[in-house]
């Protein structure tokens, strides 16, 4: 009689998990049920069967659940929109200092694809955009030992405050650049979170207003 509640795109569902119980324990599945008034709800059913095969089965209400699972999902889509159609480059690094983000401006920023630094060594990636007579082993190392010490703490100076630097471009080009990094903890660590913008022009019209001065 119970089936009746279920809407008719679950029924299959529903018949081969009651199926199941012949051979399992216990199973648990989500599912709909159809109040009286004709609202759609979804469900959770733990079904056990008996040991004179008859079958008991527990209901849930996941309606809360299942829109805290939306809302996620929604506002997950809205922060991908914001960060793919960004100017500014925006750059994510997990507990072990891989990349995991890199958006569409720091590609245009950087001139490094997303798919050539994903799941790279920050550290290295950052040591390739310095001017080339600044890179040396030393300096990377510098870096590496820089970056694992935020990670491991949280905290590091610099950190959620903007500072100028310089890229180099694999085709030589300068580029000036603002970056502001920080931190943010998960559940098995420290991440590290940059924003990236492009000066250049501010730079050089900076530069042509002291050279008009002099």
């Amino acid at each position: 009689p119970v089936m009746k509640f279920h809407p008719a795109d679950e029924l299959d569902h529903i018949q081969e998990k009651l199926a199941s119980l012949a051979t399992e324990k216990r199973v648990t599945t989500e599912s709909a049920f159809i109040r009286k008034d004709g609202t759609r709800v979804p469900v959770e059913i733990t079904g056990k069967m008996l040991s004179n095969h008859q079958i008991i089965g527990l209901l849930r209400d996941i309606s809360e659940r299942k829109q805290a699972g939306q809302a996620l999902i929604d506002s997950e889509r809205k922060f991908r929109s914001l960060v793919e159609q960004s100017p500014d480059g925006i750059f994510m690094v997990d507990e072990a200092g891989s990349v995991v983000e890199w958006n569409h401006g720091q590609e245009n920023i950087s001139g490094l694809k997303r798919d050539d630094v994903m799941g790279k060594p920050i550290w290295d990636i950052h040591w390739k955009l310095l001017p080339e007579e600044l890179r040396s082993d030393v300096l990377l190392e510098n870096l590496k030992q820089n970056f694992k010490e935020v990670l491991d703490s949280g905290r590091g100076p610099g950190l959620n405050l903007p500072y100028e630097a310089t890229f180099q471009l694999s085709d030589g080009v300068y580029r000036n650049v603002e970056i502001m990094m920080y931190t943010y903890k998960t559940n098995v660590g420290q991440r590290i979170g940059g924003i990236v913008r492009d000066i250049t022009e501010r730079k050089q019209a900076e530069e042509l207003i002291r050279t008009n001065e002099a």
